[in-house]
């Protein structure tokens, strides 16, 4: 018989707005789960897996999730092989003296999103003043000269008929990830990476796209693509480019847009690696 249960809280404030409405924020959300099999002759708790969210931050993600273990662990030989190995043994970590829990494994994320849509080409009519009456009676006459807002020389165009103000939408996003294994006392693994996503669109029909890792441990970067894609009416194409590392090369694509013809594609790879 195998019983599961979780644990659900949410921290959250209220700030007073208008001194009679109230807002909550919510500061951190924990959650716990874990499971008990009451049939098994030892070991019966499961370890307890936990994840801690921060939704405070608009512009900030934070997450981090993990696993304990209450058993404690001890050094034996291997039935199989011989050799010393950990194994779990029926002692919880309090009983051994070695706090309330063992943590095993943690993941922890931390980053931020930062776009920009541009803004949408429209065109720009005549004002209103210009295609205002054109009577000369004298009422006409006075209201044209009241209401009248002397404007500065529209010496680049911008309120020209048909201008467009540029548009480049573009979205960087950064990324910190920490990883820590520790499946036994002597064995300890981490990571620190750092991952760095970026595009724009230099018009409506391409758009150039630079993503990478950096181990922050080593200095070493992991796997830097640059993308390009360029719509060619009902076709397009795409190049995948690796400057350097184990998968240096590219790959270029040539095909047609339509769900139906996705197999009409003509490609060339400089890697015999498909990505």
């Amino acid at each position: 018989m195998l019983v599961t249960g979780s644990f659900l809280n949410r921290v959250a404030i209220k700030t007073m707005q208008d001194d009679s409405v109230s807002k909550p924020i919510e500061l951190f959300t924990l959650t716990l789960s874990t499971s008990y099999n009451m049939a098994a002759d030892s070991l019966r708790l499961a370890p307890v897996f936990f994840n801690l969210r921060t939704p405070m931050l608009d512009a900030l993600e934070f997450n981090m999730t993990g696993a304990f273990s209450a058993y404690d662990q001890v050094l034996s030989a291997d039935p199989a092989t011989g050799r010393p190995a950990w194994r779990d043994v029926n002692t919880s970590i309090i009983e051994a003296g070695k706090g309330l829990a063992r943590l095993t494994s943690l993941n922890l994320q931390m980053g931020s999103r930062f776009s920009s849509d541009g803004v949408s080409p429209t065109q720009t009519g005549r004002s209103a003043q210009d295609t205002a009456s054109t009577r000369d009676d004298l009422r006409s006459r006075f209201e044209r000269r009241v209401n009248t807002l002397e404007q500065e020389s529209d010496i680049f165009g911008d309120r020209s008929p048909g201008w467009s103000p540029l548009a480049m939408p573009w979205e960087v996003s950064g990324q910190i990830i920490y990883s820590l294994s520790r499946p036994n006392p002597e064995l300890t693994s981490q990571s620190l990476q750092a991952v760095i996503r970026g595009s724009v669109s230099l018009t409506p029909t391409t758009r150039v796209g630079v993503s990478g890792t950096v181990d922050l441990l080593s200095g070493q970067l992991i796997n830097p693509i640059i993308d390009v894609t360029k719509q060619i009416h009902c076709w397009y194409l795409t190049l995948n480019w690796v400057p350097v590392g184990f998968n240096r090369g590219f790959f270029l694509r040539f095909g047609a847009s339509a769900a139906q013809l996705r197999d009409l594609v003509i490609p060339k790879q400089s890697t015999p690696l498909f990505r």
